[in-house]
């Protein structure tokens, strides 16, 4: 029965058995034919190589990318890899749900050690030069080895009678009136006195208590003498140390992390009589072409008693000789000729600041001044000179940042001060986690400063403080947010803290939060907002507070907001004031952009369009020397085109045209 019905339906779809069978044939025929499948074991080595790479390229799937495990690699291949790795040292793979492992076939150095993080093999593949992929390779193996990072930093500033790791006892706890309530975690198996210590002075507290054998809280005051028991009230065993004490249940060890409370210091507002006005180094990190803007940025600063050192990043070279030209006319203007290729949240930031605080200290010694104070071509005062001299006038020895404000463990974990990064190949590579060191306070905020001559120096000079913290931001993202923070609340100098770093800034936390430095750091990045004219109630919020600056500002997004607060500060410019409302940016020049093929094809176009149109008496343009954007009151009005051409009678001369888009309605 069941013969007969399949027969039947055999000959009732016959044809679509056909057609299968003719598919299935086709493709066996195709696969053989692409992928030179060998039969029975022929096949040349080149046939079988082809199709495992096929196989490897479209089917198999490897975590980390089309790299090959060490089992497909081709015998000389391997070869080639034993050559690299010293004996003992061959790479381990590291399983998560893929495979993930160190490809050392496209590293032209050896690999001293292995490398089992996920996160450094990512970097090291990712990387494009050979020199990166070494430096990332010789900062992980020296962390694996534990000789990179300083195990403990110490701390210099005064704790008066507390002492590290001072036991004050046992102490009843309660639910709801918690003996120490400033933080609290469970170390679930790695709790100790000595841990829970450390993480309560990392946070800035002066107690700490391990409780309930996990447990740790910190605090700012000490317990009740009233709730004191006996030691053998707190007789749970750590557990991160069974030899040690950790508490009860609701019976707490409270120990001293050996600081003192912390307050950060009130300013003075009046200056005091005979007192001599402060003198300001303004140090100008400047990135970009936006010549205009740096121009108004100074006019607006300028006094002959201050100084005006200016770094400009390495690869802007049309900034770096418009602005040279500045060192012949005003002797209190330097350019700094050690320049950095920064990148936004590297590393270098950190040491563009200190070697130009280093260089302002030696090698300008006859500039006597009192603070320097960081802004940048975003950066524009609120406030005139004058009182911004009052202010750090009577406020001399002083030391301006801004503190985070938020819980430190958080601050660490968002900031990603509990990461290791590698800057090279203009990108902040992440690493791995590490463990920061034990004995210093962990504070950060905003990288925009206002530092003491004395603090400068101390910073630039280096103690074993300095040093250890170094070894620390120079593999830390946004390390210039933390750095001079932390030195500040370990050091001596830890009562000149003023937190407020004479900023404010346009935060727009939804707006301004998008990741948008991915292709140049691993992480999720924020920048503040522009100000523009719907902001103008937070500039003006600024009169009664001690902020002098605000940021930031792009005269190429919006200038209204700049002439406002401008005359706002300075009062208004005359009604003939030439080019008040217009503004240009620079974004091609001949000795700097050669290269730029397209860019000059369009523009040459352009020309001889407008030049065919307008000015028969030219012939061809046979050189362009600039190309300005131009906008007039906030509209872009085109572009500004600079450029040789030669007359009919043979003369050559400079002429600058703006080509207009025509845009209809």
């Amino acid at each position: 029965m069941l013969q007969m019905l399949a027969l039947r339906w055999f000959r009732r779809y016959k044809v679509f058995f056909l057609i299968g069978f003719l598919i299935v044939a086709a493709q066996i025929f195709l696969a053989y034919k692409l992928l030179k499948i060998p039969v029975s074991g022929s096949g040349s080595t080149e046939e079988r190589d082809l199709s495992k790479r096929l196989y490897e390229k479209y089917v198999r799937k490897v975590a980390g990318g089309s790299n090959l495990s060490a089992d497909d690699e081709d015998p000389g291949q391997q070869q080639q890899v034993q050559q690299r790795i010293p004996a003992g040292r061959e790479p381990k793979k590291v399983e998560s749900g893929g495979r993930t492992f160190l490809n050392v076939a496209e590293l032209e150095f050896v690999v001293p050690c292995d490398i089992h993080s996920k996160e450094t093999i990512s970097a090291i593949h990712r990387a494009k030069s050979q020199e990166c992929k070494r430096q990332i390779v010789d900062i992980a193996c020296a962390i694996q080895s534990g000789r990179f990072y300083p195990k403990s930093l110490p701390n210099y500033c005064p704790s008066g009678d507390y002492v590290p790791s001072r036991s004050l006892g046992c102490f009843q706890d309660e639910k709801n009136f918690r003996i120490l309530s400033g933080y609290y975690t469970n170390f679930k198996t790695t709790n100790s006195p000595k841990r829970c210590i450390q993480l309560c002075l990392q946070s800035g507290f002066l107690y700490g208590g391990v409780q309930y054998s996990s447990e740790c809280f910190c605090g700012d005051e000490p317990p009740k003498a009233s709730a004191k028991l006996p030691d053998s009230s707190c007789n749970m065993k750590c557990s991160g140390d069974p030899k040690e004490a950790c508490g009860g249940y609701f019976t707490a060890n409270v120990y001293e992390t050996g600081i003192a409370k912390f307050s950060a210091q009130t300013t003075e507002i009046t200056t005091k009589a005979g007192v001599e006005p402060a003198r300001i180094v303004f140090l100008l990190t400047l990135n970009g072409r936006a010549l205009r803007q740096v121009h108004r940025l100074l006019r607006t600063l300028y006094s002959p008693k201050h100084y005006y050192f200016i770094h400009i990043d390495s690869r802007q070279h049309y900034l770096y000789r418009e602005l040279l030209k500045l060192e012949q006319h005003f002797p209190n203007i330097r350019l700094s000729r050690t320049r950095w290729s920064t990148i936004w949240g590297g590393a270098s930031l950190l040491q563009m600041l200190l070697s130009c605080m280093e260089h302002l200290l030696r090698e300008v010694p006859e500039w006597d001044w009192d603070f320097v104070l960081n802004l940048s071509e975003s950066d524009f005062p609120v406030k005139t000179l004058d009182k911004l001299v009052r202010f750090l006038s009577a406020n001399r020895g002083k030391n301006f940042v801004r503190s985070h404000g938020r819980e430190v463990q958080r601050f660490i974990q968002k900031q990603g001060l509990d990461r290791t990064f590698v800057e090279c190949d203009n990108h902040m590579w992440r690493i791995g986690d590490r463990v920061l060191p034990a004995g210093v306070q962990i504070d950060g905020g905003s990288d925009w400063i206002c530092l003491s001559q004395d603090f400068a120096r101390y910073v630039t000079t280096g103690d074993d403080l300095i040093r250890g913290l170094l070894v620390i931001f120079r593999q830390t993202i946004l390390p210039a947010e933390s750095f001079f923070h932390t030195v500040l609340r370990n050091s001596e100098f830890c009562n000149s803290y003023v937190d407020n770093n004479l900023h404010v800034t346009n935060w727009k936390r939804r707006l301004g939060c998008k990741c948008q430095y991915k292709q140049i750091v691993d992480w999720c990045g924020c920048s503040p907002n522009d100000f523009k004219p719907d902001d103008w109630a937070k500039l003006q919020g600024t009169e009664s507070k001690q902020f002098y600056f605000a940021r930031k500002f792009e005269p190429i997004i919006n200038q209204e907001v700049i002439l406002q607060l401008e005359e706002w500060v300075h009062g208004p410019y005359s009604a003939d004031y030439p080019n008040l409302h217009s503004y240009w940016q620079n974004f091609y020049h001949y000795r700097d952009d050669p290269e730029d093929v397209a860019t000059l094809g369009v523009a040459y176009s352009l020309l001889r369009i407008n030049a065919n149109a307008k000015f028969s008496a030219f012939q061809e343009p046979f050189r362009i020397r600039e190309l300005n954007h131009f906008l007039e009151r906030d509209r872009y009005r085109g572009f500004l085109i600079q450029y040789e051409a030669s007359l009919v009678d043979g003369r050559t001369l400079t002429v600058e045209t703006r080509i207009q888009p025509n845009i209809s309605a």
